[in-house]
C-alpha cells in the first residue's frame, strides 16, 4: 500500500522550436488507499483587450493612445487532487479533476 508519494515533474516551454523556458515543480501528498489522484501544475491565463487614453489639464477632451490586445497569467498553482472530492470551481483543482478523473 502506497500512503504517500512524492513525484518531481520537469516542463519546458518552446515557440517556434526553441526553448524559452524551463523548470521543475515537486509535489506532496497523502494518499487514501484506493483512491485515484491527479498531479497538477500551471497556471491561470486571462486574455483581453486594453485601452491607453490621456486626459487634457483641464480633464475635457480625452485622447486615445493606443489599444491592443493583452495576456496576464496568475500565480503558479500545484498540488493533488483526489477524484471523487469536492472542489472550487475556481481552483486550478477543479480543471485539473474535470479533465483527468
Amino acid at each position: 500500500m502506497i500512503a504517500s508519494l512524492d513525484g518531481q515533474v520537469s516542463w519546458t516551454l518552446a515557440a517556434a522550436g526553441s526553448v524559452t523556458a524551463t523548470g521543475s515543480v515537486s509535489i506532496q501528498a497523502t494518499m487514501k488507499p484506493g483512491s485515484v489522484y491527479v498531479f497538477y501544475a500551471g497556471a491561470r491565463k486571462t486574455s483581453g483587450n486594453f485601452s491607453y487614453s490621456l486626459c487634457n489639464s483641464s480633464g475635457t477632451h480625452v485622447t486615445v493612445k493606443s489599444k491592443g490586445k493583452a495576456t496576464s497569467f496568475g500565480l503558479k498553482r500545484d498540488g493533488a487532487v483526489r477524484c471523487g472530492s469536492t472542489v472550487s470551481s475556481a481552483s486550478l483543482a477543479y480543471l485539473a479533476k474535470r479533465d483527468y478523473c
